[in-house]
This record gives structure tokens, sequence and C-alpha cells, in this order.
């Protein structure tokens, strides 16, 4: 961890108990998941918003693996103490996003982004059966 001394001078004089020395910490814990973007259509980006104003010292970084297609390139948008991570879901998958902030996981990572089309039961077919919702009659 960095420690910082701050000596503090008034008119010329340092103040009582001056320096001062502390910590300059990373708080992955501090950071806040404010918002995620999941586009409908395959290849725009999804996007994770973050806040750091709390953090302390630190950077955002960030990895991403989807179950089929494995390891996706990241971008990480810094305009502190917001950032963005996003990444292009090219194929529809469920993305597992690790996001560290100096190298420790923030709360809530890893965030697990499902990018598949929603399942509709009127649409699930076994054979000729067709499955239909609770209280409705089965079609053969």
């Amino acid at each position: 961890e960095d420690v910082y001394t701050l000596s503090v001078f008034f008119e010329g004089i340092e103040v009582q108990d001056s320096p001062f020395t502390g910590n300059l910490r990373a708080y992955p814990d501090h950071v806040v998941h404010t918002d995620t973007s999941v586009p409908e259509e395959a290849g725009a980006p999804v996007t994770l918003s973050f806040d750091a104003t709390d953090a302390g010292k630190g950077s955002i970084s960030s990895k991403v693996v989807g179950e089929s297609v494995g390891p996706v390139p990241v971008d990480v948008e810094s305009t502190p103490p917001k950032y963005k991570v996003a990444f292009i879901s090219s194929e529809p998958d469920i993305y597992k996003v690790d996001v560290l902030w100096s190298d420790k996981p923030v709360r809530g990572s890893p965030f697990v982004i499902d990018t598949r089309p929603p399942v509709r039961p009127e649409n699930v077919k076994c054979g000729e059966l067709l499955f239909t919702l609770p209280g409705e009659p089965a079609s053969l």
C-alpha cells in the first residue's frame, strides 16, 4: 500500500502534529455498479457502468468470458470517478464479467450477462407434442 506524508504549514509555520501520514488504499467494495445495458441484437456493445467516487486509489480492469465463445475483448472507458466496461456480444451466450478495482473484485463481481433470446413456452416442442402454459390443453 502507498503511504503518504503531508506537512501542513500556516503562514510559514508547521501546524501542530504535522506531518500527517496515511495510506492511499483501494476500496473495491466501494465501487458501485450503477447500470447495465444489454442490447436485443447481437453485435452491439453490452455496457456495465460503475461509480468509484468512494473507492480510493485505483483503476478498473475487466475480463469477459462467454460460456460458448470463450474470452471476449473488453473496452474500459475511464472518466474518473465514472467507468464503463463494454464488450461485443457477437453471439447469444452467457457471459461472465469479472470487474476489478486495483486487482480486487468489486462488489457483485463476477456479473453474469445472458444475451440469449428468451424461451417462449409456446415455441417449445418435443417431437409432435407441444408443451403449453399451465392450465392450457396440450396438442398432439
